[in-house]
């Protein structure tokens, strides 16, 4: 305020008028009451020695302004700006007023602005749908709505001063919740004071409702698909707290409508609308059993008939088939094989047989596999299974939209049966039965049959030099079936006989059957001989020149019987030389009809094989027993060749000839016959004959 300071002096009255009231100021010349007031006093005590005398200056002027802003003693409050009857009050987006009223530590007024006062706003509590992050809020200040305040003065005879005091903020919240209204004291920073308000979401605005769920993307067909939606202001604050579920007197529908695309069909329909408190949103379900693509769309509708799309309506969905099933897929048979008159299959072994299935649900919707994942899904779904999976081989592989290819490879002539099944269910036609006979001959699984002819101990296949051969040939496809007649012939394979000394004999096939066969099916027959003693083997190959299963086969070819054509006399020279009473050796070679050492038993006599006579070289009359004797024995020191020794005994002298012999089996064709051998006079006496 605006004070004056009095000031007075004692003085001593000594009687010369000095100290005499008129040697003071007059109070016209003093201007003022003081002064009066001084003289007065002086007139009272004139019995006195002493007297107050006024200061020459005074009263002097004071005038006193508000100290420094004082936190301790300045306060604020905090109201709605249109008043507390607007039915706005505590409302998003509502003008909300934050008066502070400045006062020093005396309680004085101090004028307050920006530099003075800072005040915030901060939310402390989140709405129904606060995400926890704090939120401050921006604060304008109002100078000129600034309040005015004044404050009593202090003091005796003080004047109150007054004039413009306090800061004055607004600030507006458009997030629901609990805020804190702070002012503090810029230069000490000190907090003036705090106040709390609470902050409601406003009327639901469709535009600004959240939209979410599954059923924005669509769903399955014949199942329930569902999107929420989150009733919001229009600053986003949700409204699902109200105890009308933030709606007001707002409705809610939802309508699915067909989009043209995916075989979707059929009129609109509608969507079921609930209210679920533990989401704080409305659920809107359908259900569609058609797939294909449509178009949802959302509304609010106003009391008034007014409606207005909701988020982002409409949304795009597509409302995909279901699972597979069984009754309602179907299977054909798209390729290999034949289709006979009782509906199985005719097929050959290794043939790949092609069936079809296009997948449906239930609802005869196609279950398209539109994506790696989806593919499988739905192979996981479609099994073909064959009741012998060794006799019969199945792959699933997708084809394009809900068609599906199964490859059936039956293995063996026995036949198979594939069963489609779609999620465990079987599909209509999905029982095929595959007829199966065997495929093109297979070199590598044709086998030569050599047990079930004679053997050795060592498995080599027996025979004698000269004899025909005949092994059985299993013809059989890659899978080892037996081949047919149509497709088992000759013209496949080729044979030879490989000899000791590496030269090879072609041997022919044919048709027929071999002892120690089998019964498996078709035969072949391998037909050849060998001449040659000895370890041989016999070669049979396929057409690209495979070996056939047990090829090559050892065969072990034995000498044949002595044979008197192949049979000679060694060591001998053209004429042989002697004494009479002198025995001479003759050693006779023995050989089989094809020139191989004969083959004779260990325990068989000389004598029973080689016969020998002495004949008159003249006239070719046999010498008598008196005259000359002759024995034949084995040669021990020849080895494995069998040799005879003719011994001869001649006592008178002359010219003779020996005649050797061998006994042989008459087979039938002449080979063996007497005739087949010289005669003495067929060979004239000739020294080639006497050694025949």
């Amino acid at each position: 305020g605006q004070y004056v300071l009095v000031a007075e002096v004692t003085e001593v009255n000594k009687g010369d008028g000095s100290g005499s009231p008129e040697a003071e100021s007059s109070p016209a010349k003093e201007g003022g009451s003081d002064s009066g007031r001084k003289r007065r006093s002086r007139r009272a005590s004139a019995s006195s020695r002493s007297a107050y005398v006024g200061v020459r200056g005074c009263p002097l002027p004071i005038s006193v302004e508000p100290a420094a802003l004082s936190a301790s003693k300045s306060t604020l409050s905090v109201q709605l700006s249109d008043g507390a009857s607007d039915e706005r009050r505590g409302v998003a987006g509502a003008q909300w007023s934050a008066r502070v009223a400045c006062c020093d530590a005396y309680g004085n007024a101090v004028a307050g602005d920006g530099s003075s006062v800072r005040v915030e706003v901060v939310q402390v509590g989140g709405g129904s749908d606060a995400e926890g992050e704090q939120c401050t809020v921006a604060v304008r200040s109002a100078q000129g709505d600034r309040s005015k305040s004044s404050s009593s003065s202090s003091g005796s005879g003080g004047s109150g001063g007054g004039g413009s005091a306090g800061y004055l903020g607004v600030f507006s919240c458009e997030r629901s919740g609990q805020y804190a209204v702070r002012a503090y004291s810029v230069g000490s920073g000190e907090l003036i004071g705090e106040s709390a308000i609470a902050v409601s979401a406003g009327s639901v605005s469709a535009g600004m409702c959240s939209v979410s769920g599954s059923g924005l993307s669509g769903g399955t067909a014949g199942s329930e698909s569902t999107v929420y939606v989150h009733p919001r202001d229009r600053y986003g604050n949700s409204t699902s707290g109200a105890s009308d579920g933030g709606l007001g007197e707002c409705r809610l529908t939802g309508w699915l409508v067909p989009n043209g695309g995916g075989g979707a069909s059929g009129s609109r329909i509608g969507c079921q609308v609930s209210y679920e408190s533990s989401k704080g949103a409305y659920a809107l379900t359908y259900t569609c059993e058609r797939s294909g693509a449509y178009r949802l769309s959302l509304s609010l509708e106003s009391k008034d008939g007014e409606s207005e799309s909701v988020g982002a309506s409409g949304y795009d969905v597509v409302v995909r088939a279901g699972r597979g099933d069984g009754s309602q897929s179907v299977v054909r048979v798209e390729g290999g094989g034949v289709v006979r008159s009782d509906g199985s299959v005719g097929c050959r072994a290794g043939e790949r047989v092609r069936l079809s299935v296009e997948v449906r649900d239930r609802h005869g919707n196609p279950v398209e596999a539109t994506s790696d994942e989806s593919r499988e899904d739905v192979l996981d779904s479609v099994t073909a299974l064959s009741r012998d999976e060794a006799v019969c081989q199945t792959s699933v592989t997708h084809v394009k939209d809900a068609v599906w290819h199964i490859d059936a490879v039956v293995k063996r002539v026995v036949g198979a049966t594939v069963d489609v099944l779609v999620n465990g269910a079987l599909a209509r036609g999905g029982s095929v039965a595959l007829r199966c006979a065997a495929a093109s001959p297979c070199a590598r699984m044709c086998e030569l049959a050599a047990a079930g002819a004679s053997t050795e101990s060592d498995g080599a296949v027996v025979c004698t030099a000269g004899d025909e051969l005949r092994i059985p040939l299993h013809v059989r496809d890659v899978y080892g079936n037996a081949c047919s007649s149509e497709t088992a012939t000759p013209a496949l394979f080729t044979a030879s006989i490989r000899g000791p000394d590496g030269t090879a004999v072609p041997a022919r096939i044919e048709r027929g059957t071999a002892s120690g066969g089998g019964g498996d099916g078709a035969q072949l027959v391998v037909v050849g001989a060998a001449t040659l003693s000895g370890p041989h083997e016999l070669v049979v190959r396929g057409a690209g020149g495979e070996a056939v299963r047990g090829s090559p086969c050892r065969v072990g070819v034995r000498a044949g019987a002595a044979s008197g054509r192949q049979s000679s006399v060694e060591g001998c020279g053209a004429e042989v030389h002697g004494r009479a009473g002198e025995t001479q050796r003759v050693r006779i070679v023995l050989r089989d009809a094809h020139g191989n050492a004969a083959a004779i038993g260990s325990d068989v006599a000389a004598s029973a094989i080689v016969r020998t006579r002495l004949l008159f070289a003249g006239s070719g009359s046999a010498v008598g027993d008196e005259d000359a004797e002759s024995s034949v024995v084995w040669d021990g020191s020849s080895g494995s060749s069998k040799t005879a020794v003719a011994a001869v005994t001649i006592r008178k002298t002359g010219q003779y000839v020996l005649v050797a012999e061998v006994t042989e089996v008459n087979k039938g064709d002449g080979s063996g016959s007497p005739e087949a051998e010289s005669s003495p006079a067929k060979e004239g006496g000739s020294d080639s004959g006497r050694k025949r």
